[in-house]
Parts: C-alpha cells; sequence; structure tokens
C-alpha cells in the first residue's frame, strides 16, 4: 500500500491504497483479537 501511495498515480489511485492500507490494518486487529481469546481459553 505505502508504494502505491508513494507512486501517486492519482487522487482515485491513492484513496484505493489509503482504504486497502486501512483495511489491513483491522484484519490485523481482528486476528490479534482471535488469537488473543484462544490463548486465553488455551485452544492455541
Amino acid at each position: 500500500c505505502e508504494d502505491g501511495i508513494e507512486d501517486n498515480l492519482d487522487p482515485m489511485c491513492v484513496n484505493v491504497f489509503n482504504k486497502a492500507k486501512d483495511l489491513a490494518w483491522e484484519i490485523k486487529q481482528l486476528s490479534k483479537a482471535e488469537i488473543s481469546n484462544h490463548v486465553r481459553k488455551e485452544k492455541y
């Protein structure tokens, strides 16, 4: 995403890469929460 943002081809492309970056962060946080729950329940 960072490379696409830096390329700055046009505003719409930058917007798409920024959204992808935000969604990737959200997926990372969701995954960490799920793993944490499984570890807490001693299932991982």
